[in-house]
């Protein structure tokens, strides 16, 4: 049998399980969710259009690239009502993005999970798991990276290692933002939204050529809405006294009486030239700047036991009192507050520690730092006047829209940065493109953790980052076009410094952070596709990456705690005791190459299997934060993971019908698990994983007025191995931010109106199931099943200059946790969440001239 019989047989039997599948459109919906090719209607309103996409560094089809990737156009994101990265976290499987961290956050962060692999943390040593670009230029640091997508061309979702092409940090996958270049002809564009929370919205694009060789465009946005999440007056807190914020030290002492709010500007400039000969150019530059409140909170729970065991001269110093086996910050403070100073003496004097050390609590009680208050036996002295809450369960408000933080309260960033991109066509068939780019990001946010009035348990944070980055891309084809291939070379470095204050109640410790860090990174890599004929295909590539790393680190508390109560504990600068970490220049190298190999059979024009083997790296650093004094910087390694994928890109019925599905398995070693020591979180390599599951994504189009969405995802995510000498962190526990399933139906409907103007109708329908937001798998923070519905209703001009929408989120109001930290055994003793939004309305105004 010849080569095209097998296709054609092949081609049929496929065909006829598309006809199977359409026919029963109920049974698929219940098992698909999403997009891999979301577009407006083709010319002739019936097949679905072409998504053009640079995964592989030049443009091709989507359904042609043998990579599990998900491209979404600029209009459908808008008509999707998608105006950041993290809104797009539905939009495909098995991938997670909010914009929070574990442990404190800001608006403008994206933290990013893709199949498993991600990273949750905004601090300069650690990397993220998920790299971010834009117009090929990386951004290093989570906090930044949920950009607004104001003038974007489309958005592509790659997922799994892609090392080879993207580059730093992309273990997890990649996300690219491409955006829309300059017009040849002179117009303006534009939208305005309103909505729920005074939610104001404004945007406009404006094309200026100024002539046939030079084209510009400018890109401006507005956004604004208030808080969500109210903060309330406990009542009758009135009659207790509390510290003046100014006694603690704050990056910035901002407040708001709510969270959850939004507001950034931003602008983007382009300036491409084309002269019609071999150079072409396209400068780029971009300024943001944010000021709102910060990143909402809700206090789960309150561990308020002291270090010391029960009092023997009186039954009632129990755990309710702050004594018991689990000692916490929380139960230091109640403990000082409300317990008598005789007995606060005769307890120092007469018992010990879990660890057998004294404990000198009046020292600790009634010298926290100047300026402060003495808080020792406050509430049980003659003085009614100096009472102060304690902390329980009374602030525990059970309810997400509300709280009762009076701390720090505020997220501020100005981000910008400047690209220039020449493309140098050689010959008909090589191309040399070069990359320059430089970025600045400085943001500062604030977040009350425990959402008491008590003031503690809330951070102030800064961040100041330089990149500089220059890449170089050879490019083309060869042997008559059956060889595409590219070869780079790829320069990146950053400096930069930060700061994070943390008070904790009652002053009993105040950790003052402050580092800086340099990072060097050098790769060379090629990738090449080989068509050997009609129906093979071959890819080959490779990264070699070299990263040096150096930091200074000063962690301070100031308030002496450990040496306050006798602790026999080494400092690393023996004539300081406020100083938690050793002084001086701490450098690490690290060295990487990345293959991938894979292979690509097209039985039909319309349809390929793939396959394909590649290897992800992500370097290693230091944990900063630390609960107590060290005498070594706390390194932890680089991680890696090897993937294996089968796929399978499909379209049939006239291209009315798109399937696909991708089959993998990643095996994660080294793992840069998130862990709590004490008071504070840190990045050790304690794990080894196996993530395996699979992804399938349709978009049917039967008829020309309906088009249906979907796709499903599952992950079976284990642990092979644990090294955590606490035996928190098991074998048995669930990898953090994976969900077993994930599932999105969208349906739309566009029908045609008398003036010839069309009326859409859309819907989005959202499953994950229960998932762990941390590695310790805290009861507490874990999700439940997570089910939001989204819906429009659009209508478009005749001649498409402007067009409405109104539309809701998160219609049915369902509610869970995206992120969340417990600091139990032996930490603050606070566990504490980050909420979705509730439900939102809005209207939107689309213009263009």
């Amino acid at each position: 049998m010849h080569r095209h019989q097998y296709r054609s047989i092949i081609g049929s039997t496929v065909s006829a399980i598309a006809i199977a599948l359409t026919s029963a459109p109920h049974a698929l919906a219940q098992t698909t969710q999403g997009t891999t090719a979301d577009a407006p209607q083709a010319a002739d309103r019936g097949a679905l259009q072409e998504i053009v996409v640079t995964a592989q560094k030049r443009s091709e089809n989507v359904q042609d690239v043998p990579i599990a990737v998900a491209a979404f156009s600029g209009e459908v994101l808008a008509e999707r009502g998608v105006s950041t990265v993290t809104q797009m976290a539905n939009m495909t499987p098995n991938v997670q993005l909010t914009n929070s961290s574990q442990f404190f956050s800001s608006p403008s962060m994206l933290s990013g999970f893709i199949r498993g692999i991600g990273q949750d943390e905004f601090a300069l040593n650690f990397e993220p798991g998920v790299g971010t670009y834009i117009d090929g230029v990386y951004l290093a640091r989570a906090a930044g990276a949920n950009v607004d997508l104001m003038d974007v061309e489309r958005v592509e979702i790659l997922k799994g290692p892609q090392g080879t092409l993207f580059g730093r940090n992309t273990i997890g996958g990649a996300i690219s933002v491409v955006t829309r270049q300059p017009r040849d002809e002179f117009g303006i564009s534009g939208n305005v939204t309103m909505g729920s929370y005074n939610r104001f919205d404004i945007g406009a694009i404006v094309d200026l050529p100024i002539n046939d060789q030079l084209l510009s465009s400018v890109a401006i946005s507005s956004k604004y809405r208030k808080g969500w999440q109210e903060r309330r007056v406990f009542p009758g807190s009135g009659a207790f006294a509390v510290d003046s914020p100014t006694y603690f030290d704050h990056v910035d002492f901002t407040t708001r009486d709510r969270s959850g709010g939004y507001g950034e500007q931003s602008v983007r400039g382009k300036l491409a030239y084309d002269g019609g000969g071999a150079i072409r150019a396209t400068l780029s530059l971009d300024y943001m700047h944010m000021d709102t409140s910060g990143t909402p909170t809700t206090l789960l729970a309150i561990d308020n036991f002291s270090a010391l065991g029960p009092h023997p001269l009186n039954d009632n110093l129990g755990p309710a009192n702050g004594f018991g086996a689990n000692p916490t910050i929380a139960g230091a403070y109640n403990l000082c507050i409300g317990t008598p100073q005789a007995v606060l003496g005769f307890l120092s004097n007469s018992f010990a520690l879990v660890d057998g050390l004294p404990a000198d609590l009046l020292n600790l009680c009634n010298s926290p730092r100047t300026g402060t208050t003495a808080i020792g036996s406050v509430n049980v002295d003659a003085d009614p006047f100096n009472d102060r809450l304690p902390l329980d369960d009374r602030f525990i408000t059970g309810d997400y829209d509300y709280n009762y933080g009076t701390g720090v309260n505020f997220a501020k960033s100005r981000n910008y940065g400047a690209n220039l991109t020449l493309d140098w066509d050689l010959s008909d068939n090589a191309t040399l493109k070069s990359i320059s780019s430089y970025r600045y990001l400085y943001t500062r946010f604030g977040q009350d953790g425990d959402g008491t009035p008590v003031i503690g348990f809330e951070g102030s944070f800064y961040i100041r980052s330089k990149q500089l980055a220059q890449e170089f891309q050879l490019s083309g084809q060869a042997m008559d076009d059956r060889l595409n291939y590219v070869f780079g070379l790829y320069y990146f470095r950053e400096t930069g410094d930060e700061k994070e204050q943390v008070p904790f109640p009652g002053g009993l410790i105040q950790i003052n952070l402050a580092s800086d860090i340099a990072t060097d990174s050098y790769a060379a890599f090629t990738h090449l596709n080989f068509r050997a004929n009609d129906w093979l295909g071959l890819t080959l590539g490779a990264r070699y990456t070299k990263e040096d790393k150096a930091i200074s680190v000063s962690q301070r508390d100031i308030n002496l705690f450990y040496s306050k109560l006798g602790l026999p504990l080494i400092y690393p600068v023996p004539t300081d005791l406020t100083q938690f970490y050793p002084q001086g220049r701490f450098s690490q190298s690290f060295d990487n190459i990345s293959p991938r190999l894979g292979v690509e059979l097209h039985p039909s024009e319309d349809v390929m299997v793939y396959g394909s083997y590649s290897r992800g790296f992500k370097s290693g650093g230091w944990t900063t934060r630390i609960a107590g004094p060290t005498l070594d910087p706390l390194e932890f390694q680089e991680e890696e993971v090897e993937t294996y994928e089968l796929g399978l890109k499909s379209q049939f019925l006239g291209r009315r019908m798109q399937l696909n599905i991708a089959a993998f398995q990643s095996d994660y070693s080294d793992m840069q698990l998130q862990v709590q020591r004490g008071i504070s979180p840190q990045i050790e390599n304690a794990g080894l994983a196996r993530i395996k599951g699979f992804e399938v994504e349709t978009v049917i189009r039967p008829v020309h007025w309906f088009q249906l969405d979907a796709s499903a995802g599952y992950i079976d995510a284990k642990y092979l191995s644990v090294d955590d000498p606490t035996g928190v962190i098991g074998v048995n526990n669930a990898l953090p931010k994976v969900p077993e399933w994930t599932v999105n139906i969208a349906p739309s409907i566009t029908l045609l109106a008398h003036n010839g103007g069309e009326f859409s109708i859309r819907a989005d329908y959202t499953y994950k199931s229960d998932m762990a937001l941390d590695s310790e798998n805290t009861p507490l923070l874990f999700t439940g099943k997570q089910e939001t519905t989204n819906a429009s209703v659009a209508y478009n001009a005749p001649d498409k200059k402007w067009g409405i929408t109104a539309g809701v989120s998160n219609l049915f109001d369902n509610r869970f946790l995206v992120n969340g930290v417990s600091q139990r055994n032996g930490g603050s003793g606070i566990t504490y969440g980050t909420p979705n939004r509730p439900r939102e309305f809005f209207v939107s105004l689309r213009f263009g001239l």
